[in-house]
Order: C-alpha cells, then structure tokens, then sequence
C-alpha cells in the first residue's frame, strides 16, 4: 500500500509559493520535505506538455452556471452523500484522479492512471473507504496541488492553522490580490472538471465551502445546496480520529495534539456558525436538507426527496443508485466510543448544532 501523499503530485511552482508563505522548514523535516516534493519534480514536464497543448483550450471552457454544492462539516456524511449524487450521469464532478494530478489530467490516460495509483493507498485513512480514481473528490484537493490560497496547506504548516482558517476557510484577512488569485485557481480547478464532463453541471464537495458560501454565491448565484448534518458529538470524534491519520504524514512542524484538537472544536464551531448565518442568502428553493442517519436508513427515498426539492430529474440516476449500493454491501464504517471529556466539551459548545439540528444533547456534565 502507498503511504498516503495529499501533495503528491502538487507543482514544483506551487510547492515554492507554499514554501514562500510560510517558516522555513527546520533541518529535521528537510528530508520528509524531499520526499513529499520528489513525485511533483518527477512529473513536472507532464504539467509543462499540458499547458502548452491545452491552456488556450481550458481559458474558453464555460462552467456551468447552476452546479449542485453539498455542505456539511468533515465527518458528517458529505462524501457518502457525494458519491451518490455522483452517480448522476446528468452532473460531472472533480475526480480523485482530478483531484491528486490537476495539472496533466487531460494528457494520456493509461499511462496517467498507472503513475497515479502507485502513489495512492488503497483506501482512505480516516475511514477505509476505497479509493477509486474516477470517484468524485473535494475539489479542495486539486486546489492543493495548484495553488497556495487553501486550507489544507495548515496538514503541512500546523501551527500556522488559524492563519489558514482565517484567510481560506472564512474568507477573511484576505488581501484583494489574494482573493483575486483564490478565484482564478478556483475557476481554474472548475473549468478542468468541466471539460472533462463536457460541459455538464458539476456536484461539489467540500467542508471548507460551509465557510466561503457567500463566495460561491458571488460565483455562482443560481447555485442549488444540499446541507448533510449528523450528530455533533460524533462529527468531533472523528474528525479528531482523521487528524491523527492524515496530519503526521504531512506536517513540517512540530504540533501538539492538544493544539489540533482545540482548533479543530473552534474551527467547526466558528464554520458552522458562519454557515448558518450565511446560507440566508441562499433562496428557499435551492436549498435542501437531510439528516446522514435518514439517507443512510432510507438512501433512495431520501435522495428522491432531495431530487425532487431541487427540481432535479431523477430517472436516469435511480438505477446507478441502486447498482452503487449494492456495492457498499459489507462495508462497515467507524465507530468512536467518546470519552466523558469529549461529551462534555459537545455539551459546552456545541449545544447550538444540537438545538439547530434536533439532536438531543449527550448526557454528561460540563466541564
């Protein structure tokens, strides 16, 4: 199995504008630096050969102007719920292949895939799920491995997380050009997505979207929203389980865990309450949403049901629902035990996603 590499395939260009941005990186991660950098250097004329056959191409492509977002928090089902709706032969969707290589995507194919599977795990390292380059992906990913205006560059700088929360989470300490550069990149990962879907609507997927909504708004306002939400306590948990997989194969600073798991509560309660507050904006028509317990217990009423509240057509997608389940047979997710602690850090803080969304508060005691 692969270890697992997010950046394994990001720029040389972009590793540099990373780097730039940040601390230099102390002697003892040099070497870890070398090789999360070595794949990207490897593949760097596949990038050269692309620009040159396909940029003028990309420049021309129009993004179709209602593309379908799920929001949720990270851990809440948004992925189980993008490769549903990604079942739709009506949407395109950012792959994982998509997603890892954003800069060759378009030249050659067999060859592509071959280089590209050696550098993947089999499967996800928070939750096992299968890793299939043609499934739908965060199109968070390829802005990883393009640009340096994302979030998930703080998997390599922890310390600098909030930094990174601030300016591309919520869109906030921004500085115009900075913005100005996060929405051509952004564009830019779209108008891929939608050349290789021929021109199809595209479903997007990414936590860090419950943050920047009012962005995607300005982008797209005829956009429609599916919001997935799952028990608070639960979500917490695991994500705090996915930090603990995906953080130390990437970070090029010392952390501490209790300083990832204190930002990680801050950060789903300052997103979720930004989201909330946004999604206002959003007209009651093109907005939906569904419970993860509902759609896991009810998968096909529940995915009629938003279908038919966003006024989607779902004939050609029911059969490839049924026949994507089918294939789920066996497949068993996580389960986290809480501790007490975890309990009474959900009660004290996240008592208003209970209230918002009809949970029951866990029992227990604050702390």
């Amino acid at each position: 199995m692969a270890p697992f590499n997010l950046f394994a395939f990001n720029s040389i260009h972009n590793w540099r504008r990373v780097l730039r941005a940040n601390p230099p990186v102390a002697p003892k991660y040099r070497g870890k630096l070398a090789r999360l950098m070595l794949p990207g250097l490897l593949s760097a004329p596949f990038r050269v050969y692309e620009q040159r056959r396909h940029g003028e191409t990309l420049e021309q492509v129009t993004i179709h102007d209602e593309p379908l977002f799920i929001m949720g928090p990270a851990r809440s089902g948004t992925t189980h719920l993008h490769n549903l709706i990604g079942q739709d032969p009506n949407f395109g969707y950012v792959s994982t292949l998509q997603g890892v290589a954003p800069g060759f995507v378009l030249s050659g194919e067999k060859w592509l895939r071959r280089m590209v599977s050696r550098a993947l795990p089999e499967t996800r390292p928070m939750d096992n799920m299968a890793v299939s380059l043609d499934a739908p992906q965060e199109e968070e990913v390829a802005m990883a491995n393009t640009s340096p205006h994302t979030f998930l560059h703080h998997l390599l700088f922890p310390q600098r997380a909030r930094d990174y929360f601030n300016a591309y989470y919520v869109m906030r300490d921004l500085t115009p050009q900075a913005l100005a550069e996060w929405r051509e990149d952004y564009l830019r990962v779209l108008k891929v997505a939608t050349y290789l879907f021929k021109g199809k609507p595209l479903v997007l997927k990414s936590p860090i979207n419950n943050g920047r909504a009012l962005h995607l708004l300005l982008l797209f306002p005829r956009a429609r929203f599916i919001n997935i939400y799952r028990e608070p306590l639960h979500i917490m948990v695991s994500t705090r389980h996915m930090y603990r997989q995906i953080l130390p194969p990437h970070n090029l600073q010392d952390f501490t865990w209790e300083d990832v798991d204190r930002n990680n509560l801050e950060f789903m309660v300052e997103s979720m309450q930004k989201w909330m507050a946004d999604r206002r904006r959003i007209p009651a028509k093109n907005i939906v949403d569904v419970r993860y317990e509902d759609l896991v217990e009810n998968p096909l009423g529940e995915l009629q049901r938003i279908y038919e509240a966003l006024r989607l057509p779902v004939k050609d997608a029911l059969p490839r629902w049924k026949s994507y389940l089918d294939g789920l047979q066996g497949y068993r997710p996580n389960k986290f035990e809480p501790h007490p602690e975890d309990t009474a850090l959900a009660r004290q803080h996240l008592g208003f996603l209970y209230e918002a969304w009809d949970y029951p508060l866990p029992e227990g005691t604050e702390t």
